[in-house]
């Protein structure tokens, strides 16, 4: 029996086993990623838990707020399978639509925000509306405010914009409020979307890529894929090592005798001639090529 210790510092894994010591680089190009395929440069970190908001990013803001589906009030009529909306003759002064996605609150516009939208007229006219913004739905509806309104023309789908103006910071607003001007005609609206002004910053983890940034502690530059010169080690939180033995080796992961802040791999010598280790990759890629064959480790 002898023991084998695996120091950090070790710039890529064994692809079979500790008694084959081969040492590597990879290139700069990443292969696709098993765990986010999407996005194979800068995979979705694990780690973090699932964001019911934005699934894709959990780390990042969220996606811009999807409003919908909506409900009509006052005589209004809506139809969210269609997304059609109209308001008929001897309907309230103050119908409209409330959106019914509790999920999107709250708001905050301190730097004010847009609303885009696709919108078409089957009948081909022309068709007024506008967005209101409430603290509260009634009766609790201060502070509030009203956008400007907007013209859907033509039996087209279009893609409409409107500016929210900046609102002060301390306000937040959970009731979100469309209002078609026009009687009688009807307007097909959807992807009816919400940005607000600032939450979409740039990651400063991972400014490359701020969809899928990197879980910052990889020690793998700017993705996790392992380039030319970079190194990892046993001391990653996120690395997500796994030690596979077979042939009766006995592997863990202990301080190291020599310094008790690092962490290093320790093996035991199996009874089989062709007992091992397998070092699992973890989140790291190693995109080996044609070109690019060789990796290294420290024993």
């Amino acid at each position: 029996m002898r023991s084998l210790a695996v120091y950090s510092k070790f710039l890529a894994m064994f692809l079979f086993s500790l008694l084959v010591a081969c040492g590597g680089s990879s290139n700069n190009s990443d292969p696709v990623d098993p765990v986010d395929p999407v996005d194979p440069v800068d995979p979705v970190d694990p780690v973090d838990p699932v964001d019911p908001v934005d699934p894709v990013d959990p780390v990042d803001p969220a996606a811009p707020a999807v409003a919908g589906p909506w409900e009509g009030f006052g005589g209004a009529l809506a139809n969210n399978d269609t997304g059609t909306f109209s308001v008929p003759t001897g309907s309230e002064g103050w119908a409209g639509f409330a959106n019914d996605n509790a999920a999107i609150y709250p708001f905050s516009f301190a730097e004010g925000g847009t609303i885009t939208f696709k919108g078409s007229v089957p009948s081909g006219a022309d068709v007024k509306l506008n967005f209101r913004f409430e603290r509260l739905p009634h009766p609790d509806v201060e502070p509030s405010f009203n956008t400007a309104s907007v013209t859907v023309s033509g039996a087209t789908a279009a893609t409409y914009t409107v500016a929210i103006p900046a609102q002060a910071a301390a306000n937040t607003f959970s009731s979100f409020l469309m209002y078609v001007t026009d009687l009688d005609v009807d307007v097909v609206v959807t992807d009816v979307t919400v940005v607000a002004a600032g939450t979409t910053t740039v990651d400063p983890v991972d400014p490359v890529d701020p969809v899928d940034p990197v879980a910052g502690d990889l020690g793998t530059g700017s993705d996790t894929s392992l380039n030319v010169g970079e190194s990892i080690d046993f001391n990653l939180a996120l690395g997500g090592y796994g030690l596979d033995d077979f042939g009766n080796n006995a592997s863990a992961l202990v301080a190291d005798p020599t310094d008790a802040t690092n962490t290093v791999g320790s093996v035991v010598k199996g009874s089989e001639t062709w007992a091992g280790t397998t070092i699992a990759k973890g989140l790291v890629v190693y995109p080996l090529t044609a070109t690019d064959t060789v990796m290294s480790v420290r024993v």
